[in-house]
């Protein structure tokens, strides 16, 4: 069954369940009301006709019961997202910019870049990105060093990318990934480093700053 007629199913289930809250309490309030009244005495009728309906309560409890059980959601183990998965609408823009440019090939200053096969994005490359921008926006600096003095290199295997070569790019003070990616575009060492002989990319955007990092895993 597919999971659309499990969810109808459960749906008309619930339904059920909510019927069953409702009829419970005026079962209860039926039984219990002639007590509850002074000077009432129950006839023989009564009690034979409260003692069906407890017993068909009782029948009806149980069926119900397991109904709503079966639509009780069952959690199951969540798949972690894989490491090229890209989460948002601006990560996915900007890697496809990269792409466009790497596919077409470019000049850098006066140097002809050739096409270049496309990168894919990576959460670890990602993470670094994030760490440094967050220092920057932070401390109100732009630089490739951090405030703590940490260099590209180890900021990337602190995310746990084992890299063979890498490069990051820095950006301030630009409002869309277009302005981004086509300033870093005119920057000759910018656009190398988007140019370059790197499989994996991973960005960030923090405030004002932008962080592109680049890397080709050791194998």
């Amino acid at each position: 069954m597919s999971d659309g007629g499990h969810c109808s199913i459960c749906s008309l289930f619930t339904v059920h369940c909510s019927l069953l809250t409702v009829y419970c309490l005026l079962l209860t309030a039926y039984c219990l009301l002639p007590t509850a009244l002074p000077g009432t005495k129950k006839s023989q009728n009564d009690v034979k006709d409260q003692t069906l309906a407890l017993n068909m309560f009782k029948n009806r409890i149980f069926a119900f019961s397991l109904l709503c059980a079966l639509c009780i959601p069952v959690q199951q183990n969540a798949t972690p997202p894989s490491l090229s998965y890209v989460p948002e609408t601006w990560q996915q823009e900007m890697l496809r910019l990269v792409n466009q440019i790497r596919s077409e090939g470019c000049t850098c200053d006066q140097e002809a870049m050739p096409p270049a096969k496309p990168l894919k994005w990576n959460s670890q490359l990602a993470k670094a990105a994030q760490k440094h921008a967050e220092d920057m926006n932070h401390n109100n600096f732009i630089g490739h060093n951090g405030s703590n003095g940490s260099r590209i290199g180890q900021r990337v295997s602190r995310s746990g990318y084992e890299w063979k070569s890498v490069a990051e790019n820095a950006a301030w003070n630009v409002r869309t990934v277009n302005g981004a990616v086509i300033g870093w575009k005119n920057s000759p060492g910018h656009c190398r480093s988007m140019m370059g002989g790197y499989n994996d990319m991973g960005a960030a955007h923090v405030g004002r700053y932008w962080v592109q990092v680049f890397g080709r895993e050791r194998k």
